[in-house]
């Protein structure tokens, strides 16, 4: 699945990449690692306001949901949407409609390597961005009418080197090309096609990172939650996809 991101540019770097302004630049500071457990929220370019990069909190709440102890439960099962039934499940099939591009750096997922699992660091070889595909929905609080805006990132079966990573279910988000950004923001990819779409080559490079600093919640805003972690049978790790 997709539950742990990063985000490490900065916000002009950000901004030039997507043609669009961040509504609060002071909010934004890079992120090495992005908890989606922690309700944390994350810069979205959505289809109703592509000039805009606005902070969206990380796992949808559906319009329906009236109590918000229920509001809170039902964000930490949504962070993530399978494109195979986003179509039906009532709690996104509403917001399907409602796209957006998700901007990261990387991603982490889990992986068996012999007997051990290790937690995997996914990135462009280049160290640029690239979006995965979302939906998102706006909820409205009963207690004081505040609007927030959430979002799920969408998920396909994992392909390549991702194929065995977080193994049940062997699963990874969708990754967007640039060419087809804009063609799911604005509609023109129906989601069953989405599986087709993603994207991970010989551009990207994965290796596993330190569990203890994968953990800790120091190292959220640091570099190093990100390094190679390195095993007592070799000198260093290969790296996944060359």
């Amino acid at each position: 699945m997709c539950f742990h991101l990063a985000l490490t540019k900065t916000v002009p770097e950000i901004e030039m990449a997507y043609q669009a302004i961040f509504e609060n630049r002071e909010a934004f500071a890079p992120i090495y690692h992005g908890n989606g457990f922690l309700r944390i929220s994350w810069p979205v370019i959505s289809n109703d306001m592509p000039s805009r990069i606005r902070f969206f909190q990380w796992g949808l709440i559906p319009k329906w949901v009236r109590a918000p102890e229920k509001a809170e439960k039902i964000q930490l099962r949504t962070l993530n949407a399978r494109v195979e039934t986003v179509l039906e499940k009532p709690a996104f099939r509403e917001a399907v409609r409602n796209r957006c591009l998700i901007p990261v750096t990387g991603f982490f997922e889990w992986m068996p390597i012999g007997k051990k699992k290790y937690p995997m660091f996914f990135r462009k070889k280049d160290e640029t961005l690239f979006s995965l595909a979302g939906i998102w929905e706006t909820w409205v609080s009963p207690l004081n009418k505040e609007k927030i805006w959430t979002f799920s990132i969408l998920t396909a079966p994992g392909r390549g080197a991702l194929e065995g990573c977080h193994w049940i279910p062997p699963r990874m988000p969708v990754i967007l090309s640039q060419s087809h950004e804009k063609e799911w923001l604005f509609g023109h990819v129906p989601v069953e096609a989405l599986s087709n779409l993603v994207q991970i080559d010989d551009s990207f490079v994965g290796y596993p990172v330190n569990k203890l600093l994968f953990q800790n919640p120091e190292y959220f805003m640091r570099p190093e939650v990100q390094s190679p972690e390195e095993d007592g049978q070799s000198s260093s790790w290969t790296l996944l996809m060359k």
